[in-house]
């Protein structure tokens, strides 16, 4: 069973509503208001690596099988 995740950056939770088998949700603990509010410095890169990384480790966690996934970023 899976539960949520959070650490200082980062908050991760199942989707209630999946459009896959395994459908996370990685929200950024600092209020990012849309994608196109990230800029091209430090912080934002490694916020992004951070938040696929997590994500990478729950999928690596639940379901260890999976060798295809897919991010999107609203």
């Amino acid at each position: 069973m899976f539960h949520s995740f959070q650490d200082d950056k980062v908050v991760a939770f199942k989707d209630i509503n999946p459009s896959a088998f395994r459908h996370y949700l990685i929200i950024p603990v600092e209020h990012i208001p849309t994608v196109n509010d990230l800029q091209r410095r430090n912080e934002d890169y490694t916020l992004v690596s951070h938040m696929i990384n997590v994500g990478e480790t729950l999928l690596r966690r639940d379901a260890p099988q999976s060798n295809q996934y897919r991010y999107c970023f609203l």
